[in-house]
């Protein structure tokens, strides 16, 4: 899939702050990450690069779930998921490096994105689920864990929008 390299206008380029451009589009694949371990890559001025094209750039809806599905991230509504990531980009880099955090705490999982409406006030979230074999007293301690030594800062910014939650599957 073609990387176009044109970043959109923003106010800022420090993740969640800027406002993109709604009227660019452009066509983004994962598989332009840099190929470098996992180490060299993290540290590297290239990754850092990749990292915040990636995240600055207003994706086309299908490519978009395209490239969640392409990063192993299971979408139960691919026009849902898209729309509601539309609305909300600065949700997107949280999602695209939140594997790396919770495979600390969960050793075998898949991720799946659903979203969810509340039928009495409307609020619309974002689910991304941990689907696990863990007990559940592991996994509830191991959901606990990541929370506090991960997300609990992006929580309060999210307002709720954005909820990561462990889920048993036997699908293991």
């Amino acid at each position: 899939m073609p990387f176009i390299a044109t970043p959109p206008p923003t106010e800022s380029t420090e993740f969640g702050k800027g406002k993109l451009n709604p009227q660019v589009q452009l066509i983004y694949s994962i598989s332009n990450k840099p190929d470098m371990s996992n180490s060299a890559l993290e540290s590297s001025c290239v990754f850092d690069f990749w990292k915040s094209n990636l995240t600055s750039k207003v994706l086309t809806d299908y490519n978009l779930t395209e490239t969640l599905v392409e990063y192993g991230i299971e979408i139960s509504d691919k026009e849902e998921v898209s729309t509601f990531l539309s609305e909300n980009p600065d949700l997107i880099e949280l999602i695209l490096i939140s594997k790396k955090y919770i495979s600390k705490y969960f050793e075998d999982f898949k991720l799946q994105l659903d979203t969810h409406q509340d039928s009495i006030d409307g609020f619309q979230s974002l689910n991304l689920f941990i689907l696990n074999n863990l007990t559940a007293e592991a996994a509830l301690k191991a959901e606990r864990e990541l929370f506090r030594g991960w997300l609990l800062p992006y929580y309060a910014k999210f307002d709720g929008k954005l909820n990561i939650r462990e889920k048993y599957s036997n699908a293991f």
